[in-house]
């Protein structure tokens, strides 16, 4: 594991602690993690490569916030805007993280567990709390994204920019 990649999980634990304790992140974190991930990501491959991954990730991470809009106004029985109303500016920039550091597979499958993951936080939590809980979402994915990159690059299990690699462990072509 390299100095980067240190430096990129020391960042990210300090963005998961902030959020957990103080449900404020400070901003510069997030552009310092995307400019060290964007340089550990191209040091493998070709620059046009990744940044039309970025670009097709961060499309279906609009839509997915776009449709999250829709429902949530079709609940509520008006127009709610969920950036404003749902999502801190945390949360938006560590999405935008996870955009960055994955393949659009892998993207998308790393949203339904963090997703999974803010759901069990909320029924574990709502319990102990006389009111609603806000959920650290940003705390979580930095969180999550830590065990995914010492996966990767710690004990070379995952490959977070090989949607072949998880589509042959889905399908049992390949093994641990």
């Amino acid at each position: 594991m390299g100095i980067v990649v240190l430096i990129i999980i020391f960042l990210l634990l300090v963005i998961g602690y902030q959020d957990f304790s103080d449900r404020l992140v400070h901003w510069f974190y997030f552009p310092l993690v995307a400019i060290l991930l964007l340089a550990q990501l191209l040091r493998f491959g070709q620059p046009g490569d990744h940044l039309l991954i970025v670009g097709l990730n961060m499309g279906i991470m609009v839509f997915m916030l776009i449709m999250t809009t829709f429902i949530y106004s079709v609940w509520k029985g008006e127009l709610i805007f969920i950036l404003d109303k749902a999502l801190g500016s945390a949360d938006i920039l560590a999405l935008g993280l996870v955009c960055i550091t994955f393949s659009t597979i892998n993207m998308v499958l790393f949203m339904l567990i963090s997703f999974f993951c803010s759901s069990l936080f909320q029924l574990m939590a709502l319990p102990f709390s006389k009111k609603a809980i806000h959920i650290p979402l940003a705390g979580i994915v930095s969180v999550l994204l830590v065990v995914a990159l010492v996966l990767q690059d710690g004990f070379m299990l995952i490959d977070m920019t090989n949607d072949f690699h998880i589509l042959g462990v889905i399908g049992g072509l390949y093994y641990f």
